[in-house]
This record gives structure tokens, sequence and C-alpha cells, in this order.
């Protein structure tokens, strides 16, 4: 669901059988689901997709390198913090 808590990014796509790697602290790479800027902070959007942190909403990190919907971008993985409405 958009803007809540996740548990981190998932790092594979495992199989029925297989185990599932998340980061859910600290560095990874993600898709944004929507054009950043470098330092932007990101919460799950509905898509499943990072998007940029709205009032009321769960932030989970921010970017280290800016992007465009669907590029590979750098990020950290923080401990979830609720945005101040």
């Amino acid at each position: 669901t958009s803007g809540t808590i996740c548990a981190g990014v998932l790092q594979n796509k495992p199989r029925d059988t297989e185990h599932a790697a998340v980061v859910g602290f600290g560095y990874t790479k993600l898709r944004p689901g929507a054009n950043m800027a470098e330092r932007a902070e990101f919460m799950v959007g509905g898509s499943g997709f990072a998007v940029a942190v709205t009032s009321g909403n769960w932030s989970h990190g921010y970017l280290l390198t800016a992007g465009n919907s669907g590029d590979i971008v750098e990020a950290v993985i923080t401990p979830g913090y609720r945005v101040a409405s």
C-alpha cells in the first residue's frame, strides 16, 4: 500500500521455492516510479516503486543519484519514519 512501512528493497526474483533477498537498511539500487532528484527522500508508491515522500507517509531513505522513472539509481535505505503532516 502506498506510503506505508515496507520491509526493504527486493534484490532478486525468487521462484516459488527460493528465498527473497531484501535490503532493509543501507546501500542498494532501485527503480524510481517517477523523476526524482539526488538526495530526494522516497516512500513506496502504489505501483511498488520509489516515489517522492509526501506529508503523512513513511520515508524509507534517500537517493544518492538522480533518476527518471524506470532508471536504476543508487539509494540508502534508512529506518523508516513518518513525515509530519
